[in-house]
């Protein structure tokens, strides 16, 4: 049988390949294990985006009263993207609301970008190069927290991802396969915010590479740029609505909603605020966090949330930045020097991108995330040269970063529950349904929580499935115009105190 196997495909029994198989199998479980309760309940922003699509299903309309946005409007003027709340929608259909259901189409994501990150690295090199990135994600501390708590901004390095996989093809001089790369990259602005700027900018130099390797000509490109047009267009007439104050649009079923106030993006983002002065003098400082934060723990580049940083845990492995660096400079000098124009170039084009678009936002690990993976790329593009050279030195990498990996794991998989129990409100969900059951007509009070003084409105909504038109109807917001509005009560619910009722009146 085996041999038979060998004989058709004599690529399938490789080592590389069982490696490899190895590492997606060890990552999937990873990603996987225990998905549902670990973190141990839903943080804020995953309560908001599930409530959000269960009303939409269930109701026609948000719980702001829009149809099927084109960006959710969320905790007020702050916003919250739609991509990842909408690839939810069947689980949600199926599973209900739930941690699970709403977890699960990130797991089954970061698993797609283990074997993406692999394929591009044998596109690039090679088998043998490509498991290096592939272990470095397959372990990464980063990568695996990103996937169980789900911000819905983690889903974007994944898009970009797909639209270098495309790239990298070797059938990439298609159009077909050239129009589902820039449809990727495209579609990445419905993601996060910082793909406003990330995506024009990559697609630009992408577009360069093409023309380098010869792989369209400027038609080609006029087309591909109608395509990328057309694919954001929605989004762009959110951003002309809230950026003008203009008035709500509504195209059929879609609705492209305008803040009650000034946009949260404008605030955070100096391609929208333009104070630049303030931006280049607050470059060194963010480039010195950056750089420490790289391997050197979550608390200097925190968690835009409540997970509490896991100590010496930093999004890369600890003393890789300056391989990252070698590895970039490595693939800048064959570029210029031997007219070698192929996939790390690329991924070169992405890192430099992702750099710019970083220095413009408040830095935190999620609102950068499009550097970690093409910077975990150039780590391996670095230590290649390296390892292929010396097989002791490979061995001896490997054996330390699975200790350091396995520390993580001893960690995040052991005490950090518990440490985190608190932050995420695990026993508020059952606490609100007894209450609700027990209460009648009566008033329920939700104090403030610590750390998250938005969260109790939303988890009201969440748990006891409240119509989003019963909670418009009834809702008291103090500041509507705001980021982040205040919410004292809808329905039965109050969420202040007694003794303080007076005083927020």
């Amino acid at each position: 049988m085996l041999r038979q196997i060998r004989h058709r495909c004599p690529d399938l029994l490789s080592p590389e390949i069982a490696a490899a198989a190895l590492l997606i199998t060890l990552g999937a479980t990873l990603r996987l294990y225990v998905l549902w309760g670990q973190p141990p309940a839903l943080h804020q922003d995953e309560v908001s985006g599930a409530y959000d699509v269960w009303a939409l299903l269930h109701h026609g309309s948000d719980r702001n009263g829009y149809s099927w946005p084109v960006h959710f409007l969320g905790w007020g003027a702050a916003g919250q993207n739609i991509l990842y709340p909408y690839l939810s929608i069947p689980f949600i259909a199926l599973g209900g609301l739930s941690a699970l259901a709403y977890r699960l189409p990130m797991a089954l994501a970061s698993i797609l970008t283990l074997f993406l990150i692999w394929k591009i690295g044998v596109h690039a090199a090679g088998r043998r190069f490509a498991l290096l990135p592939l272990l470095l994600l397959t372990l990464s501390s980063w990568h695996l927290m990103s996937t169980h708590w789900v911000h819905e901004g983690n889903i974007l390095p994944l898009l970009i991802l797909l639209g270098v996989y495309f790239l990298s093809c070797p059938d990439r001089s298609r159009l077909l396969i050239q129009s589902l790369a820039v449809f990727t990259l495209s579609l990445s602005v419905y993601a996060y915010g910082t793909a406003y700027a990330f995506a024009p900018l990559f697609l630009g130099l992408a577009f360069l590479w093409l023309l380098l390797n010869r792989l369209a000509d400027w038609r080609r490109l006029l087309l591909l740029s109608a395509l990328s047009l057309l694919t954001a267009l929605p989004i762009i007439l959110f951003v002309i609505v809230n950026s003008f104050g203009l008035d709500p649009i509504q195209l059929g079923p879609v609705s492209i909603p305008r803040y009650t106030g000034p946009p949260h993006y404008e605030r955070i983002n100096v391609l929208f605020h333009g104070h630049w002065q303030f931006f280049l003098n607050s470059i060194p400082p963010e480039l010195a966090r950056l750089s420490l934060g790289w391997g050197g723990g979550q608390s200097v580049l925190p968690w835009e949330g409540p997970p509490p940083p896991l100590p010496w845990f930093g999004p890369l492995p600890p003393l890789t930045l300056f391989l990252a660096l070698f590895g970039l400079a490595l693939t800048l000098y064959r570029a210029k020097a031997l007219r070698d124009y192929g996939l790390h170039l690329l991924l070169a084009c992405w890192f430099t991108a992702a750099v710019m678009v970083a220095l413009t936002v408040p830095i935190a690990i999620h609102r950068v995330n499009l550097l970690w993976l093409p910077a975990l790329y150039f780590i391996a593009v670095g230590l290649f040269p390296i390892v292929r050279q010396r097989p002791i030195i490979l061995c001896a990498l490997t054996a330390a970063y699975l200790a350091y990996s396995s520390l993580f794991l001893y960690q995040y998989f052991g005490n950090y529950p518990d440490r985190t129990a608190q932050f995420f409100r695990s026993g508020l969900g059952p606490a609100l349904q007894r209450a609700l059951a027990n209460a009648g007509d009566a008033a329920i009070y939700i104090t403030d929580l610590p750390h998250q003084p938005l969260e109790p409105y939303i988890h009201a909504l969440y748990y006891t499935q409240t119509p989003p038109q019963q909670y418009l109807n009834t809702r008291i917001v103090t500041n509507l115009n705001d980021a982040f509005q205040r919410n004292l009560a809808y329905g039965q619910f109050v969420f202040v105190a007694p003794w303080s009722e007076n005083r927020e009146k």
